[in-house]
């Protein structure tokens, strides 16, 4: 498999009929991804807390059977009732009841082999904080095996990165408190990194990540069903990797 598609921000609400924006952006990621892995980055619903949100989610996945749909957590989806107050245990536990590749520890990241050489490293940027609001943190644990996990690749494999929190945005109440400890780590591994997507800003950018002769590009995808579109993550035929957006359908 060499592609994959990345949505992000899609915040299923609780009330059926204030999601047919994401059913149809989902239904054409699915017709376009075609079976290969669709990663979501984030926020999957307006609020991690709420049942009824998580109910509604469970739906739209199961009407449109997406196989190979990938969450990763944003602040939404593990979020507490009580505004400001960060990560909330119970909202964490409802996410990782519907995506069990990721660990109770919210300090481990997730993955799978996406071909012969290529991984896609799922980083969990909810970790426990004192940050308020809706920043994130990668946390030493994490960034600690993300190194020791990207320097210990074979020559010529590479890793697709994802998370939520958005690597270059410095508003007090919105950054990710790390970003230049991984940004760090991508940098000084940078032969075995092949992309690195992430979202929660709600707003499009490319940005890029260069190394010793080498350059990895970044995304950053607005809030997919405002937008009625995505990217698709694709492997070029020298190796490396790019990304497009499929046409409005």
């Amino acid at each position: 498999m060499n592609r994959l598609v990345q949505v992000t921000d899609l915040h299923v609400k609780a009330k059926a009929s204030d999601n047919a924006k994401v059913v149809a952006v989902l239904k054409r990621a699915k017709d376009v991804a075609a079976g290969a892995p669709v990663v979501a980055t984030g926020d999957l619903v307006d609020y991690g807390w709420n049942d009824d949100g998580w109910k509604r989610f469970d739906e739209i996945l199961a009407s449109l059977a997406i196989p190979n749909f990938v969450g990763v957590p944003g602040n939404h989806d593990a979020t507490s009732i009580i505004i400001g107050q960060g990560f909330d245990q119970q909202s964490w536990d409802k996410f990782r009841a519907r995506f069990p590749k990721w660990k109770e520890d919210v300090e481990a990241p997730a993955g799978f082999r996406l071909d012969t050489d290529t991984d896609v490293l799922l980083l969990n940027s909810l970790v426990k904080n004192d940050a308020y609001f809706a920043c994130g943190e990668i946390g030493d644990r994490q960034l600690k095996t993300l190194r020791t996990y990207l320097s210990g690749m074979a020559p010529g494999r590479k890793a697709l990165v994802f998370l939520h929190h958005h690597l270059h945005d410095p508003s007090p109440f919105e950054e990710l408190v790390d970003a230049k400890r991984l940004e760090r780590v991508l940098l000084d591994n940078l032969d075995h990194v092949g992309f690195v997507g992430f979202g929660h800003r709600h707003s499009f950018a490319e940005y890029k990540l260069t190394a010793k002769g080498r350059t990895v590009k970044e995304l950053s995808l607005e809030k997919t069903p405002d937008s009625g579109t995505f990217a698709e993550i694709f492997k070029k035929d020298d190796g490396d990797w790019d990304w497009r957006r499929p046409k409005k359908g």
